[in-house]
C-alpha cells in the first residue's frame, strides 16, 4: 500500500468544475505519475453547507464514472466532507448522517474518504462543552468512533482528516487553538 499520496486538491471557494474538467485533470495527473485526486470543493452545497443531505442519484452516478476513471489512472478519488459549520458533536442524529454520507461515498468506488474540519471557528460549540474539553477533544473522539464504525462494514476504507487548526498562523495569540490542539 503506498503512503504518500501526491496530487490535486479540489478544494476552493469559486467555480466548480464540470465532470469534464475533473476527467482532463485526471488525464493530466496520470502523465504525471500523480495518485490522489481529494475532491473537496466549498461551492458543493453537500460537501459543506448541506452537508447531511444526500447528493442527488446522477450526481452519485458522475462521481462514480470519475473514481472508476481514476482508478484506471491509478488514482485515488477521495471525497472530503466538511461539516464542521453546523456539525453537533453531542448528536446521534449528526452522527447518523455523517456514517450514512460516508458510506454512500464508499459505494461509490473510493478505499479513502476525508473529514475537513478546517475553515471553522476553533471554538467548541456552547452545546457540547458539557462533553468534551474542547474542539480538538470532540474531533478525536469523532475520528476514533467514525473509524470503528466504517471499518465495520468497509474494513478496507481508510479515512484521512485535515484538523481545525492545521498551521501555525491560526495559532497566533489563539487560546481556543491551543486548546484545540
Amino acid at each position: 500500500m503506498n503512503s504518500h499520496f501526491f496530487g490535486y486538491i479540489e478544494g476552493y471557494y469559486g467555480r466548480m468544475l464540470s465532470w469534464e474538467d475533473r476527467s482532463r485533470i485526471i488525464d493530466v495527473m496520470r502523465t504525471l505519475s500523480l495518485n490522489a485526486y481529494l475532491y473537496a470543493p466549498k461551492e458543493d452545497p453537500y460537501h459543506r453547507r448541506e452537508w447531511r443531505s444526500p447528493y442527488p442519484q446522477q450526481w452519485s452516478a458522475d462521481f462514480s464514472s470519475f473514481v472508476r476513471q481514476g482508478n484506471a489512472a491509478g488514482i485515488s478519488v477521495v471525497p472530503g466532507i466538511a461539516p464542521g459549520l453546523s456539525y453537533d458533536y453531542c448528536s446521534a442524529a449528526d452522527y447518523t448522517a455523517l456514517v450514512k454520507k460516508c458510506a454512500a461515498f464508499v459505494k461509490t468506488g473510493v478505499s479513502k474518504l476525508c473529514l475537513l474540519m478546517d475553515d471553522i471557528p476553533a471554538k467548541l460549540p456552547r452545546s457540547c462543552r458539557h462533553a468534551f474539553p474542547s474542539l480538538g477533544a470532540a474531533h478525536g473522539d469523532l475520528l476514533v468512533k467514525l473509524k470503528a464504525d466504517l471499518k465495520k462494514t468497509f474494513p478496507a476504507i481508510n479515512l484521512w482528516f485535515c484538523p481545525t487548526v492545521y498551521a501555525d498562523r491560526l495559532m497566533q495569540d489563539s487560546p481556543e487553538a491551543s486548546r484545540y490542539l
